[in-house]
């Protein structure tokens, strides 16, 4: 019987500090502007601006921005009471840029992406089999907004 109840205790413990990192880590995700350090599938990445390729949420109105070689995408995303992650198929600006062989590649992965991660201070995109799309180190910390605070208060709750 006290082995039951400390394997109880201790699957609840696990189940509490994986739904606290998840939540801690979407307010990380949501209050950060990220660049990319890599992208899978991809040899040689050409980035040689500091802000080459750039992501950042809009975490008042569940919108997603950055830069992409020279231009400029957007789209929208979306977090589910599991912490995962969907982004839309992004726009685009069409401006002409130098050669880059990842533009395309990084712009085609946002609709792969079903969850994120913060790993060593660093956010990954991740797919539905596990494997990381991309990789963004901080560029700089945006404070939460208040309403992007209540829009994910689930209540406390956590459903993994």
């Amino acid at each position: 019987m006290k082995k039951i109840l400390l394997l109880l205790v201790v699957a609840a413990g696990v189940f509490a500090v994986s739904c606290g990192n998840a939540e801690k880590d979407l307010k990380v995700a949501e209050s950060t502007q990220w660049k990319m350090i890599s992208l899978a599938g991809v040899e040689n990445v050409l980035m040689p601006e500091e802000d080459s390729y750039t992501l950042a949420f809009s975490n008042a109105d569940g919108r997603f921005f950055g830069k992409a070689n020279c231009n400029r995408y957007f789209g929208t995303y979306s977090v589910d009471k599991e912490y995962k992650m969907t982004f839309s198929k992004p726009g685009a600006t069409m401006m002409m840029c130098r050669d880059d062989n990842s533009e395309g590649a990084y712009l085609s992965i946002l609709d792969k992406v079903s969850s994120f991660a913060i790993n060593s201070g660093n956010l990954e995109l991740v797919d539905a089999n596990g494997a990381v799309l991309a990789t963004f180190k901080a560029l700089t910390i945006v404070e939460p907004t208040v309403e992007k605070e209540a829009e994910h208060d689930h209540s406390g709750e956590c459903n993994h």
